[in-house]
């Protein structure tokens, strides 16, 4: 979806329903990264320099157009996108603005065994060990 501002698209609807693997891996990492920020319901995931390539995959899998953004001034990576509608889906499932403390299965979804595995999966390879 094409927004004011917006010079890329991806598929607004992806975390619509976590029924795909690559879904549950993707929302365990951005869980595990307090990925919201509510200024224009923004969605960020950071990547070391090292990592670069599992950033590219997330923006890949979310059939983005937008590439990877270096922070100025460090070995750091990072794609920002807006969606409200993303937002919301993302925040239903208990992604929010902080970095949680412990480990926390996304709220009022239950996961079957593969996606679950997947979810824990994304969790620990976001940094939220």
């Amino acid at each position: 979806t094409q927004h004011r501002n917006r010079i890329y698209t991806f598929d607004e609807s992806y975390f619509e329903e976590i029924d795909r693997e690559d879904k549950a891996y993707w929302l365990g990492s951005l869980m595990a990264q307090g990925a919201l920020i509510n200024f224009r319901n923004t969605i960020k995931i950071t990547a070391p320099y090292k990592e670069k390539a599992w950033l590219r995959k997330f923006l890949f899998d979310i059939g983005s157009t937008d590439n990877c953004h270096k922070i100025t001034g460090s070995k750091t990576y990072y794609s920002a996108i807006r969606s409200k509608k993303t937002f919301d889906d993302l925040q239903k499932l208990g992604v929010s603005c902080s970095r949680p403390d412990a480990f926390t299965l996304p709220t009022g979804l239950i996961l079957s065994k593969e996606l679950e595995t997947a979810y824990v999966q994304g969790w620990k390879d976001a940094g939220g060990r």
